[in-house]
């Protein structure tokens, strides 16, 4: 070996010297650019995440309230046909009584009512009244449509 050969080979060996160099900026840079990708990924990640969970319990929330809302109204509807039922008898005070305590249920549970199912149960309600009044206007056709009508305003909802 000579001195020219191994000038050549030191002049090759920096030149692979800086070309790892050169390729190591790269790879620093590659690096960090993945790193700001990922963080950028994972930041949209957990802004989709947080909207989808502030959606989730926002349904979350009103299934419950419909939930609720439908088991009173299932509730007052046991109520008036418990009234429906009772109707037959003949001590009024005992049928004065259901009637308050079922106008008492409504005017306490209005919030889940809607505008019409609460109308529907009044007319209900001043048809008993009526007929604790007057017997004889009792008419099951009129009975059958009132409860007809709230059935049908409840499947609505």
């Amino acid at each position: 070996m000579n001195i020219v050969e191994t000038a050549e080979e030191i002049d090759k060996l920096k030149e692979f010297i800086q070309a790892i160099q050169g390729n190591e900026h790269n790879s620093l840079s590659l690096i960090i650019t993945y790193l700001i990708i990922s963080l950028i990924t994972l930041f949209i990640n957990y802004l989709i995440q947080s909207n989808l969970n502030k959606k989730t319990n926002k349904y979350d929330k009103e299934k419950i309230k419909l939930e609720r809302k439908l088991e009173h109204i299932e509730n007052l509807y046991k109520l008036l046909t418990q009234i429906k039922n009772n109707a037959i008898i003949s001590d009024s005070k005992e049928k004065e009584a259901l009637i308050k305590k079922v106008n008492y249920w409504v005017s306490s549970h209005r919030i889940m009512l809607t505008k019409s199912l609460y109308n529907k149960t009044i007319n209900i309600l001043d048809y008993y009244t009526n007929i604790i009044s007057n017997p004889s206007s009792r008419n099951t056709n009129s009975e059958e449509k009132l409860f007809s009508d709230f059935i049908e305003e409840y499947n609505k909802i």
